[in-house]
């Protein structure tokens, strides 16, 4: 899933959401969405991935720890 945004004080679109308007300097508002972290993983055979960490507080995440993938279907 794609999450942007549109400033509220100038209408400009954003992707990815910001925490500051590029075009006008605003303070935006990050959907709570678009909060995720995204580890840079490898996996067993050697391959390099990335994926959106879901069920794990960011501050909790550590370099080293093992993770399963599960695919979920969002809607």
């Amino acid at each position: 899933m794609l999450v942007g945004e549109v400033c509220e004080n100038c209408g400009y679109k954003m992707f990815p959401p910001r925490g500051v308007c590029p075009e006008c300097q605003a303070p935006a508002r990050v959907p709570e969405s678009a909060l995720y972290t995204v580890p840079l993983m490898a996996m067993k055979e050697g391959a390099l991935m990335t994926a959106q960490l879901g069920d794990a507080e960011s501050d909790k995440v550590e370099v080293g720890m093992l993770v399963e993938m599960v695919a979920r279907r969002l809607r």
